[in-house]
């Protein structure tokens, strides 16, 4: 599968909750964005 690189803007208070999820699953922010976006049906 190709990746694609985007652009987009997220709160600050958003992304800063985000961040700390995907580090306490030891995951990129990619990584956790793109597994919860796939997890979406």
């Amino acid at each position: 599968m190709m990746k694609e690189k985007i652009a987009i803007s997220i709160d600050k208070d958003v992304l800063d909750r985000i961040r700390k999820i995907a580090e306490k699953e030891n995951r990129t922010l990619s990584n956790f964005i793109e597994t919860v976006l796939k997890a979406i049906k």
